[in-house]
């Protein structure tokens, strides 16, 4: 008798070991992509690359909690989870990374969050 089993492997997912390290995902990104952190570099060859780490903070964080039909990526039929940010994270350099501000966020298609002022972003 076969048996047959499917497992669903979500990849790397964005989270984190606060306090060992820090919640804000942007800074996280910048640690992953330059292995820089507190300590100075820690092994340069582990470095992931930008948009893995994007894909582990989305997709990959949805799949892992069995929610990809609904979050984790922008397409019909899905939840308007989206945030605006200050700069474009695609094109900018490591370094300002880690500087990113969220300057808005939609949560199911309602915006629940607005910085107000240049401080709050």
């Amino acid at each position: 008798m076969a048996i047959s089993c499917t497992i669903n492997v979500a990849g790397s997912c964005g989270a984190s070991d606060w306090p060992v390290s820090t919640a804000n995902p942007f800074e996280a990104i910048y640690n992953a992509e330059t292995r820089r952190g507190p300590m100075g570099v820690l092994d340069s060859t582990q470095c992931m690359p930008r948009m893995e780490m994007l894909y582990a903070y989305t997709i990959n964080a949805a799949k892992a909690m069995m929610a990809e039909k609904k979050i984790g990526s922008l397409e019909p039929g899905k939840y308007a989870d989206i945030i605006m940010l200050d700069r474009d994270v695609l094109t900018i350099n490591p370094e300002a990374m880690k500087d990113t501000r969220v300057l808005w966020t939609m949560f199911e298609g309602k915006k629940v969050y607005e910085a107000s002022t240049k401080k709050d972003f």
